[in-house]
């Protein structure tokens, strides 16, 4: 079943293929080439299917959310680069940045976004196959309709 937060997750994913960052297939299943954009998990790969390079979408929301009306939940992006190259993770996590960060006036299935800005980024260190990680964080600000809040 689709859902707000699944309308909004999915709508920033194919955001991100549609601007060339990544590539987006629910099915999760990737070439070894391509960046494959995740929701939620990120994967072991690459015996896995999902090759080394992988953008993970994750909803937070600090605030405790709300059931109607403007909102501002949270986005974390965590983007992993090919093995013993740590600069192939900074050139995902910037292609990222520069395809959500002042992004507004767009709708994601029933989610109304006015605005995407960035708000914090952070090194993961490295993961036992030498690939390097990153998260960056980013507050989305957003109508959620309701029966008393109708969009």
């Amino acid at each position: 079943p689709v859902s707000w937060t699944s309308d909004l997750l999915i709508g920033i994913a194919e955001h991100l293929a549609a601007e060339g960052v990544a590539s987006w297939n629910p099915s999760g299943l990737y070439t070894a080439g391509q960046t494959g954009i995740y929701i939620a998990v990120m994967p072991p790969g690459p015996a896995d299917g999902s090759g080394d390079r992988v953008v993970v979408l994750t909803d937070y929301d600090p605030n405790g959310g709300t059931t109607g009306g403007d909102t501002s939940p949270r986005l974390q992006v965590r983007c992993r680069g090919v093995r013993n190259d740590p600069l192939s993770v900074l050139a995902i996590k910037d292609a990222v940045r520069a395809a959500l960060e002042g992004l507004d006036a767009v709708v994601f299935g029933e989610v109304t976004v006015s605005a995407i800005n960035h708000v914090s980024g952070t090194p993961m260190g490295i993961d036992g196959n030498n690939r390097h990680g990153r998260s960056d964080n980013y507050e989305i600000l957003a109508r959620r309709s309701s029966a008393l809040l109708p969009e």
